[in-house]
């Protein structure tokens, strides 16, 4: 037998963090996205610069990029 959720318990829908994750005692939030049509580098880069010209951090706060951009910066070290 199902019984809808709505009979349980209130729901509401708010503006929130999606789901927050903990790394070395330190609160994190991943934020994803897939490219398409262009090469991940050129993507992150263009990503950065954004970041820097319009995102002010609180103090305490900052921004990793990992993925395939961190896997492409692995590789291109492993290079050299």
């Amino acid at each position: 037998m199902q019984i809808p959720l709505r009979t349980l318990a209130d729901i509401d829908i708010v503006d929130g963090y999606n789901q927050i994750q903990r790394e070395n005692s330190q609160r994190r939030i991943i934020v994803g996205f897939n490219v398409r049509g262009r090469d991940i580098q050129s993507t992150v880069e263009e990503l950065q610069q954004k970041v820097v010209r319009q995102i002010k951090l609180p103090a305490g706060y900052y921004i990793t990029y990992g993925g395939a951009f961190e896997n492409l910066e692995a590789a291109k070290k492993d290079c050299m």
